[in-house]
């Protein structure tokens, strides 16, 4: 397997869930989703597009009863949305400004949380507009390529993380060829989706608002780990 690319993860069921793959770099690919429904959903999932012990039952409890003690607004995160020049392109030095929408007025500002990573972490100041918005500032001091991650009650927004770019940074560098007697082409190992395995340790323990994650592990006709 090259990468992430070759892995594709279906979920479906009481919402739109739509799962992240993190490549491992040793063949194995670990899938964290966000479902924001209690119910029952169902994971399937293929290597090069062939499926593989799959597809399975995930379900998803009602997130723990301290979300409701402490009074706070019933969440629906796939109404919310981010807009704004900030999630679009950044000048270093410069300030840069988006806003949140969440389309729910009782949502508070210490309900938002929102970090940006990169080359540096910038602080970030968030305002509240009194009317289930919120307008975001932050100011990136050196050029490169920002992630922007934005959560509600711990929730990401769908989109999130946003990727940033600083004016000038994906410019083509140009890159001399490397020697002819250099350029060796890897060998190539095709995964079996017969040797293919999933650990579904944490599926049972979902709940709705809380991230749940498993592993694909790819493996060759031989049972090795596949490239």
């Amino acid at each position: 397997i090259r990468d992430r690319s070759d892995i594709n993860v279906k979920i479906s069921g009481p919402d739109q869930v739509t799962p992240e793959i993190f490549d491992n770099g040793d063949q194995t690919f670990d899938v964290e989703c966000h479902p924001s429904q209690p119910g029952d959903y169902v994971i399937t999932v293929s290597v090069k597009g062939n499926p593989f012990g799959f597809p399975t039952k995930l379900t998803v409890s009602p997130k723990s009863s301290d979300v409701s003690s402490s009074n706070k607004p019933t969440l629906n995160v796939t109404k919310m949305e981010c807009k704004g020049p900030g999630l679009l392109s950044l000048n270093p030095g410069e300030l840069s400004v988006f806003t949140v929408y969440t389309n729910n007025k009782d949502i508070k500002t210490e309900d938002v949380k929102i970090t940006v990573s990169g080359p540096a972490s910038p602080k970030v100041d968030i305002f509240s507009n009194q009317d289930g918005s919120f307008d975001v500032e932050y100011v990136p001091p050196v050029p490169g390529q920002y992630f922007i991650d934005v959560k509600v009650q711990g929730s990401p927004v769908p989109g999130s993380p946003y990727a940033v770019g600083s004016a000038g940074f994906n410019k083509p560098v140009e890159v001399s060829p490397a020697p002819a007697q250099q350029q060796v082409a890897p060998a190539k190992v095709i995964a079996d989706p017969s040797k293919c395995s999933v650990d579904t340790t944490n599926l049972s323990q979902a709940k709705a608002l809380e991230t749940t994650a498993f592993t694909v592990i790819a493996k060759d006709s031989q049972s090795n780990l596949s490239k």
